[in-house]
């Protein structure tokens, strides 16, 4: 259903698993406003958020792609985010 919404939209997904997909930035709002009416708990919470802003993705195959983010001319990849 991601896919074909994002055709809809013009735009191609980065990546794709059971769980992610990685969209631009400026559709993933959308994305994920189109998913939120399937939400099934009784309280309203986000079905689908946006994980990291200005992150980039490398990818050569399936379960083989890094996140990184590129600042001041220096790559930082995303498990030096986190610590």
């Amino acid at each position: 259903m991601a896919k074909a919404r994002l055709k809809e939209l013009g735009v191609i997904h980065a990546y794709m698993d059971t769980d992610s997909v990685f969209v631009p930035l400026e559709k993933a709002q959308e994305l994920v406003g189109f998913f939120q009416p399937l939400n099934p708990y009784n309280i309203d919470i986000p079905l689908l958020k946006p994980e990291k802003k200005d992150l980039w993705f490398y990818g050569i195959a399936s379960k083989r792609y890094a996140l990184y983010t590129y600042k001041e001319g220096k790559i930082r990849f995303m498990e030096d985010e986190m610590s």
